[in-house]
């Protein structure tokens, strides 16, 4: 028997993430997570949800089936979700954005179950999203195109792992890829016609095949580096298009992880920046130094290159805007 609980008693913070296998995440996915194809968003959503529930019903650390889930959602409350959201903010202290994450999360769990059953009565239906925090610059240029410039310049180039860090550092920037577009890359992927560069990408998180153009620089920075990694590791011709470009190891030609890509950039930041920063920072980075430029790139252009479905996404550099429209007053002439 599931009891609810009194809403002063907390068992698991969100940060603590719990691995869920791969089948029993699908299978959550076909009952209440229509829509959702990133593996990560599906985690994500997991997560958040596990712990919401574990906040308002005595499970323990029992992970309930679907139909237990069902049972449970329909029987939570506004005021279970008021407390809950509560709890987020006055005792776990996070982040307006954090917050809004999870609302996010679960206004999708219960509006799934209201598209199947017309007479559910939602109960988040009506909780508003916390508004944006103060603007804090030092949040906003967290990477800074000078940052990454002093982390690729503290490198010394010994052997092809300097230089695979110093251009996966470059790649990241150059084009906005994301940690597991970056790691699945293969030479294959990279293409050039009339003199232009571009890379084919076939896993994206929409899950169509996009295309993002090259800056030519970068191209033959990458084209030099693969004739240094074929030659040095007597690699085929006919085996170089599906090797990794960024490879864990070269010999075994192994996927680098994400864990093992934040790791070498962290390493990196720590000893030259004093900065905490991984992989998609540097996607956060190149969105930022576009829109702060005089270009004139607006905020439509930046959705373009990173390829957002919903601009929505994209207005999440806002922020850098408004900075850019406070920069401008230090350009007024003076009296």
């Amino acid at each position: 028997k599931m009891n609810r609980l009194t809403h002063n008693k907390y068992e698991l913070s969100i940060f603590q993430k719990k691995e869920i296998p791969i089948k029993e995440l699908k299978e959550f996915n076909y009952n209440l997570l229509t829509g959702i194809k990133s593996d990560k968003t599906l985690s994500d959503y997991f997560m958040y949800l596990m712990d919401f529930l574990r906040n308002i019903y005595e499970i323990g650390d029992h992970t309930p089936d679907n139909t237990e889930v069902l049972k449970m959602l329909y029987n939570v409350t506004k005021e279970d979700i008021s407390n809950y959201i509560m709890l987020l903010k006055n005792e776990r202290e996070l982040k307006h954005s954090s917050i809004n994450k999870i609302i996010s999360a679960l206004k999708h769990f219960f509006k799934e179950i209201e598209t199947r059953d017309d007479s559910f009565i939602n109960p988040i239906k009506n909780i508003k999203f916390f508004k944006k925090e103060p603007l804090d610059p030092e949040k906003i240029l967290r990477l800074t195109k000078d940052d990454i410039r002093k982390m690729i310049d503290s490198i010394e180039i010994r052997n092809e792992k300097d230089l695979r860090n110093i251009l996966i550092m470059k790649t990241l920037y150059y084009t906005g890829m994301r940690s597991d577009e970056l790691r699945s890359l293969t030479y294959k992927q990279i293409l050039e016609k009339d003199g232009k560069y571009m890379i084919r990408l076939d896993k994206t998180k929409s899950q169509k095949i996009q295309y993002i153009p090259l800056l030519k620089k970068l191209a033959i920075e990458l084209m030099e580096y693969q004739k240094d990694v074929q030659y040095n590791f007597n690699i085929q011709d006919k085996d170089i298009e599906k090797t990794f470009v960024f490879p864990a190891f070269y010999e075994k030609n192994t996927k680098l992880t994400a864990n093992s890509l934040n790791f070498i950039i962290k390493n990196i930041s720590k000893s030259t920046i004093n900065k905490n920063i991984s992989a998609h920072f540097f996607r956060h980075a190149i969105a930022t130094e576009m829109l702060l430029s005089d270009n004139n790139i607006s905020i439509s252009d930046v959705q373009d290159f990173l390829r957002h479905a919903d601009i929505k996404t994209t207005k999440i550099y806002d922020d850098a805007i408004e900075l850019k429209k406070q920069n401008t007053v230090d350009k007024i002439p003076e009296l």
